[in-house]
C-alpha cells in the first residue's frame, strides 16, 4: 500500500518573490527544499529531484503560468516522480512523467492573469 505523501521522499520546490523565505525556513517545512530564484532562467539550473515527489509553491508575486509549467516539466524531465502545485490553481494541476502536461479532470477555475 502506498504511503501518503508526507511520508514519502517529498521535496519543495519554491519560487516566486517570496520563495527565499520559505526556502531558508528552519520551521515551516523543516524537509528537504529547492528554489528558483524568482524570474531566473529554468534551464541554468540543475534539477536533483529523481525518484522525488514534488510539491511547487509560488509566493508573494507568482511566477506565471507558462513559466511554472516550464519549471514542472524540467521537473519531470529531472526524474520527478510527479509535479504537483500547492493553493495556485483549483483542482492543482499535476503533472507526470507518462503525460508531461497538466492533467485536469474538473473546470478550471478562473485565475490571474499570466
Amino acid at each position: 500500500m502506498p504511503r501518503p505523501l508526507s511520508q514519502r521522499a517529498s521535496l519543495w520546490v519554491f519560487t516566486g518573490s517570496g520563495a527565499w523565505d520559505l526556502a531558508k525556513s528552519r520551521t515551516w517545512f523543516p524537509g528537504q527544499k529547492i528554489l528558483l530564484p524568482f524570474g531566473e532562467d529554468i534551464g541554468r539550473y540543475r534539477w536533483p529531484v529523481s525518484g522525488r515527489e514534488c510539491i511547487v509553491a509560488s509566493e508573494r508575486e507568482p511566477e506565471s503560468r507558462p513559466r511554472l509549467v516550464n519549471l514542472s516539466v524540467a521537473l519531470i524531465t529531472a526524474g520527478a516522480v510527479f509535479v504537483i502545485w500547492n493553493g495556485l490553481e483549483y483542482p492543482a494541476p499535476i503533472f507526470r512523467p507518462s503525460v508531461q502536461r497538466v492533467a485536469s479532470w474538473a473546470p478550471r477555475c478562473p485565475s490571474r492573469a499570466d
